[in-house]
């Protein structure tokens, strides 16, 4: 009697080929595929352009004297309910006071009123010949900081609009004439500011017009 072979038959062994392709998406038709595709890239188009439209808004807001940042924030307090804006507004007013902000502004802005801010002197400076002569010969720029205190308050009050005629100091002497100069500097820069896009409104230049 004949025996049986002990031997066992191979496995077979499921085709590489075959399973890289299911995993691929081998199992789906070309006409399926050119489907999604051209779907998604439409979409990514359409994306594209809302996006450089996004762009453009955002840099016209800008050109017109938006601050960015402080608008992206208030828009987004505008897309919540009015009582989480308002909670998110009453936190940001008490922890600016607890940490002293206000009184720091207050600060900042009485000194500014007195022209005793160094950064207004330094813009000022920055803005302007280093070297001048009023109109009595005087050399303003050897008289040291309060003549340049002077010089940058009036820069700010030329341009911010305030007529010349304002000039707090008495008539003739070296801080009148340092606050003069300063003055025709600061509405130059806003006549400028108006020309290019920069202004408040657009009686701004006739404002600087009628302050001379």
């Amino acid at each position: 009697m004949a025996r049986k072979s002990s031997k066992r038959q191979p496995e077979q062994q499921p085709d590489p080929i075959a399973a890289v392709a299911t995993n691929i998406g081998g199992n789906v038709s070309t006409e399926i595929l050119k489907q999604h595709c051209s779907a998604i890239e439409s979409a990514e188009a359409g994306l594209k352009r809302a996006q450089q439209k996004l762009k453009t808004c955002w840099d016209g807001a800008e050109n017109d004297g938006i601050d960015k940042k402080a608008f992206k924030a208030t828009m987004k307090r505008l897309k919540e309910d009015p009582a989480t804006a308002r909670a998110y507004l009453a936190l940001v007013q008490s922890y600016s006071t607890q940490l002293g902000l206000f009184d720091r502004i207050q600060q900042w802005e009485s000194d500014e009123a007195q022209g005793a801010n160094a950064a207004s002197v330094d813009r000022a400076e920055a803005e302007k010949p280093k070297a001048s002569a009023n109109g009595n010969g005087n050399d303003t720029t050897r008289s040291g900081g309060a003549l340049d205190a002077c010089r940058a308050q009036g820069y700010e009050a030329g341009h911010q609009g305030v007529s010349h005629h304002d000039n707090p100091y008495p008539t003739g002497s070296d801080k009148f004439d340092a606050w003069g100069d300063g003055w025709k500097d600061g509405n130059h820069q806003r006549s400028a500011d108006f020309r290019a896009g920069k202004h408040d409104g657009p009686e701004a230049e006739e404002e600087a017009d009628a302050a001379i």
